[in-house]
């Protein structure tokens, strides 16, 4: 019979791995605890915990709070990319100061209607190209941003319409 925390053991002795890869397919294996998901969080080791809070479904709300609130814009640009992230948080990070937040938000699969339009006419151009990159960006949004004055802004999302069969 196996011990209840053998999994959780096992899970934390991969986490400190020395090699990346072995510690992030630890911060994704499903059975990962709610504690090691908030060691992680917490911890030191950014990239396994970017890719951990980006990609997670399953991160407890309040975790993704804490973190949005953490003060940290490139923990708060994780929280902004995942799609579970609380919709009153998104659209806080949606309306950062920090434009690489908000860029991360165009991939959130979550945004309403009026975050993609929020987005759409943010002043950072960077924000603007990043969206039209999105396939779930909406058409009456790369419609807008076809027209954008930033030449590369406007054709990319000329392209992304025409991929889609939207032109």
């Amino acid at each position: 019979m196996q011990h209840p925390n053998a999994d959780a053991e096992i899970l934390q002795k991969l986490l400190n791995d020395n090699d990346y890869e072995i510690r992030t397919l630890a911060a994704m294996h499903p059975k990962l605890t709610r504690e090691l998901m908030e060691r992680i969080g917490d911890g030191e080791d950014f990239s396994t915990k970017f890719l951990m809070i980006a990609r997670r479904t399953d991160i407890p709300q309040d975790l993704l709070r804490r973190w949005a609130d953490s003060g940290n814009a490139l923990i708060q640009s994780a929280v902004a990319a995942n799609p579970s992230t609380p919709m009153d948080v998104l659209d806080q990070l949606v309306h950062s100061p920090t434009a690489y937040v908000r860029q991360y938000a165009t991939v959130n699969t979550s945004l309403t209607h009026d975050m993609y339009l929020d987005l759409a006419t943010d002043p950072d151009e960077n924000v603007r190209y990043t969206l039209t990159h999105q396939a779930n960006t909406p058409k009456d949004i790369l419609l807008l941003l076809a027209d954008d004055p930033v030449e590369r802004v406007a054709d990319n999302a000329k392209h992304n319409l025409e991929y889609r069969g939207l032109s």
